[in-house]
């Protein structure tokens, strides 16, 4: 791995890019807004501790299925070789390209597609990261798909919730 984007990527260059690139951007929505400021309240520590936790480091090829604003795949890039980051959403991953332009990741690259048909061959990741996507989606031809461009003993990670997460979040705030 390289030791510089380690060193580059801290919690204050983080939140400054952040802040730079929400100011520069015109959400069409408050859902989008609120959801961009909320993961980047978060300390980026908690990305990278979670991810280490488990074990999704030290791969040479991963995919973030489902990126979002790109909170996972920029800690990825600290811990693994090549990180590819996709969504269907065009300004979502506009959004991951810009931290990716300001903070100079050289091992990420912003793919716009669904989960449900990977633009990439078979056996391609030793990883597949997908948080908080799946159950948006027909899940089973998506866990398919994951598994179609996954290599052999490569590691699949997925987190799925139901309407108790929710109330949750509602009752108890999210990440307080």
């Amino acid at each position: 791995m390289n030791r510089e984007i380690l060193k580059s990527l801290s919690n204050d260059k983080i939140n400054e890019t952040a802040r730079k690139i929400f100011d520069e951007s015109t959400f069409l929505s408050n859902v989008n807004q609120d959801f961009f400021q909320r993961i980047y309240s978060t300390p980026f520590e908690k990305y990278s501790q979670r991810l280490s936790s488990i074990g999704f480091s030290k791969m040479e090829k991963v995919l973030d299925a489902g990126c979002g604003f790109g909170q996972w795949s920029i800690a990825m890039s600290e811990m693994n070789g090549k990180v590819t980051s996709l969504d269907m959403d065009n300004f979502r991953c506009q959004i991951v390209s810009n931290f990716q332009n300001s903070l100079d990741i050289s091992n990420l690259s912003v793919e716009q597609g669904s989960i449900l048909s990977v633009p990439h061959d078979s056996e391609t990741f030793d990883g597949v990261f997908s948080y908080g996507t799946v159950f948006l989606t027909d899940w089973k031809k998506a866990l398919k798909e994951f598994f179609r461009v996954l290599k052999p003993n490569g590691v699949l990670y997925f987190s799925a919730v139901n309407v108790g997460w929710y109330v949750y979040n509602l009752m108890c705030g999210h990440n307080d």
